[in-house]
């Protein structure tokens, strides 16, 4: 079985188990990480969904892109991951909704790792960075959370008044509204690290032909500026994905490595 495949695999299983969509109660979920030398689960609590609270609901391409990540170890982003460099480097995710991604970051990667969303979604998010915590320091990583609105400066954190400090930015399913590829990208502008070495590493599920536009957008948006970021690596991964429906389905999910522009 390819790495694909398992990925695809274990992303069917964990959402095949889900009860709670929109306009449902609350539910708890856990998410396995088998396929590794130290194996670990993390068990992620998701509100009812009301309004436009959509980060109270863990999406698809945030556990597929959670289960790449020990790739990146001994591949692209090995220059950041070595045992050498962990204790300095800095990880954000952006809208981390439920926190899957983020807090499988800093327990695969054994790192620093700051998750961030909308003042609403942070008291479920604190929640569970609470209930895994001892899993992830259990196996070398460190979590800490902050809100961050993309395009505002107020409300933020302190910690984010402080721009270009973070290493590696994480984003899952952040592309799915026609202003999302301006302010994601300003936000990634604003807080990934001023240097040649540093990452910013995005998913998104291809849902339809505007989701296409969204994207081709968001790489625009991307490229411009005083410090341009460029796409080092794209590839499409077909996933499971509940978006709209009652029952899971097939989806290709984009996803994308971002570097500064080589010389």
């Amino acid at each position: 079985m390819t790495n694909g495949e398992v990925i695809w695999e274990e992303a069917s299983r964990c959402l095949s188990q889900r009860c709670g969509r929109a306009g449902m109660g609350e539910i708890t979920r856990r998410w396995p990480f088998q396929n590794r030398r130290v194996p670990f689960e993390l068990v992620v609590r998701e509100p009812p969904i009301t309004g436009d609270s959509l980060g109270h609901k863990t999406w698809g391409s945030s556990f597929l892109l959670a289960q790449l990540l020990d790739n990146f170890t001994s591949g692209s982003l090995a220059h950041l991951l070595g045992p050498d460099c962990r204790d300095s480097l800095s990880v954000l995710e952006l809208g981390s909704g439920t926190g899957l991604l983020g807090i499988a970051a800093a327990a695969m990667w054994q790192v620093d790792v700051v998750l961030s969303d909308l003042p609403e979604i942070m008291p479920n998010l604190d929640y569970n960075i609470e209930q895994n915590l001892a899993t992830v320091e259990r196996l070398g990583g460190k979590l800490s959370s902050g809100v961050l609105t993309w395009g505002s400066k107020n409300g933020n954190h302190s910690r984010f008044s402080r721009e270009n400090t973070f290493n590696i930015i994480l984003a899952a399913d952040g592309i799915y509204d026609d202003n999302h590829p301006d302010l994601l990208s300003s936000a990634i502008h604003e807080q990934l690290l001023d240097s040649a070495d540093s990452r910013a590493i995005v998913m998104t599920p291809i849902r339809d032909e505007v989701t296409m536009k969204l994207i081709v957008q968001f790489q625009s948006r991307m490229n411009s500026g005083a410090l341009p970021l460029v796409a080092l690596e794209e590839h499409i991964l077909t996933g499971q994905d509940d978006w709209g429906d009652d029952e899971s389905q097939a989806v290709e999910c984009w996803w994308a490595i971002f570097g500064r522009q080589p010389a």
